[in-house]
């Protein structure tokens, strides 16, 4: 049966796999198993296996959004020179969140202050040469309508807030 089967089959064929079965048989040595198993010997770490209790975790990417949002506006113009909160801390009505430049604020106030004593010099000018032209006018020094005027400068300046 075994002659059938090789005449049906492709004569090289069975040569060349014949062949290759012979090269790859002759190539086992028992030499080389005995080199083998005395060269690999590996140190190897044992650990004892304890059952412990694990919390269970999860973690998820997201994003989370405030409740409230709270948007900060500048009522006065100025350089911030410090900031006193922490962000994302929590703040109360009256904390002091931001200190300010001074200079440009005590400048204005010096300005105004300068401009306070001016209006008051002014304002004594005026009631004192008021109290003159009376005088001048019981006297009959200058005439009604200079005192008129006199009166009338001096109502002008104080409705338009010089006084």
């Amino acid at each position: 049966m075994h002659g059938t089967f090789i005449r049906k089959m492709d004569r090289p064929l069975f040569l060349l796999s014949l062949t290759a079965s012979l090269l790859l048989f002759s190539g086992c040595d028992n030499n080389t198993e005995k080199q083998t198993s005395q060269s690999t010997v590996q140190s190897v770490t044992v650990t004892t296996v304890k059952k412990i209790n694990v919390a269970k975790t999860v973690e998820r990417v997201a994003q989370t959004q405030a409740t409230k949002d709270i948007e900060l506006i500048a009522r006065v113009e100025g350089y911030l020179m410090e900031r006193k909160f922490v962000e994302g801390s929590d703040v109360v009505r009256g904390d002091l969140l931001f200190v300010l430049e001074k200079a440009p604020y005590e400048a204005e106030i010096k300005r105004i202050s300068a401009e306070l004593e001016k209006a008051k010099a002014n304002h004594r000018k005026t009631k004192l040469n008021l109290e003159r032209v009376r005088k001048l006018y019981n006297k009959r020094s200058i005439s009604q309508e200079e005192l008129d005027n006199a009166k009338c400068w001096s109502l002008w300046l104080i409705s338009c807030g010089w006084l």
